[in-house]
């Protein structure tokens, strides 16, 4: 079998800048030595099946394969990292990267382990494929290192400004339209509302300035979004997600909104640009709908001070 490719290495979950900076590498080594960039992906992060609780995966899998490939990946083996943990390092490199992609060479963080008791490391592929394995180091963000843990809890902090400067865009939920409870609708601030994120995770409670996306509207519409447990109208203790378009922004010819009361059967996907303010409970509806009008008031702002579209948002690479 002729070796063909030259692979990356790693759970990539979020394809964060650390993540990009991996992939470009890798995808500018395949040109130099005629090979194909290729990528061996842990469907879920390690992380996910370790004895400490797990707080949510920064992006689905087929989320994932598709940005990947549109940064250059041409061939993408999915691992269950479940069912190969204790595979024998030796057995790992010759049945999965050799045998099935046809490996010529990796690259990886300097991190990087594999196999049965974490005995295969970046290190040791060097004895496989020499010179033509890889290792990178982490890539830095102001005080520190950039990775998926590090953007989980600053999304579970609420920081999603920062968030978003590591994963290159707003960090964004996507969900089926569920019906609410018609709070909003009966203070003039309608909403659409999407059930908690099963396997996402689920930014901080709060309410956040947002674009939301729904089909067949484009674009991106400026929203508020609220993360929460409606303490001042709800003792249920369930979690709400809930999106008020603002429709003063909203271009005229930018598609069908669903009227005030009108169920929206549909998925929408919410982008979390910038933090407001955390959940509060007030002392009567009508002090909430007051504070709900400051806070669309103050996104509205938001997005007119900008001077550019909504749809670019706030993640720009900061160095």
């Amino acid at each position: 079998m002729k070796a063909e490719t030259l692979v990356a290495l790693g759970s990539f979950d979020g394809v964060h800048l650390g993540h990009r900076d991996l992939i470009a590498r890798t995808v500018s080594e395949a040109e130099e030595r005629g090979l194909i960039p290729a990528a061996a992906v842990f469907t879920l992060p390690p992380a996910r099946f370790g004895t400490r609780d797990f707080e949510g995966i920064l992006m689905e899998p087929a989320e994932k394969k598709e940005m990947l490939r549109s940064l250059g990946i041409k061939e993408i083996l999915s691992l269950d990292f479940a069912a190969v943990r204790d595979i024998e390092a030796d057995v790992f490199v010759k049945e999965f990267l050799i045998g099935k992609l046809r490996a010529a060479g990796t690259v990886c963080g300097a991190d990087f382990t594999f196999g049965k008791d974490r005995a295969g490391t970046a290190e040791s592929l060097k004895g496989y494929f020499g010179d033509a394995a890889v290792v990178i180091a982490r890539t830095r963000h102001r005080s520190g290192d950039v990775s998926s843990s590090r953007i989980r809890k600053l999304l579970l902090s609420g920081d999603v400004i920062e968030a978003s400067r590591l994963l290159l865009r707003p960090y964004a939920l996507s969900g089926r339209v569920i019906s609410g409870r018609g709070d909003g609708t009966r203070f003039g601030f309608p909403t659409l509302n999407i059930g908690p994120p099963r396997r996402l995770v689920c930014p901080a409670r709060g309410v956040y300035i947002t674009l939301t996306e729904l089909a067949g509207v484009t674009p991106p519409l400026p929203s508020v979004t609220d993360i929460g447990y409606a303490p001042t109208l709800d003792d249920s203790g369930k979690l709400r997600i809930e999106s008020h378009i603002l429709d003063s922004l909203c271009p005229t010819d930018a598609g069908r909104l669903p009227p005030p009361g009108e169920d929206f059967d549909g998925v929408i996907r919410i982008s979390f640009l910038d933090r407001l303010r955390d959940e509060m409970k007030f002392s009567s509806p009508g002090m909430l709908a007051r504070r709900i009008s400051a806070d669309s008031g103050i996104a509205a702002a938001y997005f007119g001070l900008r001077g550019r579209s909504p749809a670019a948002g706030p993640a720009e690479r900061l160095t």
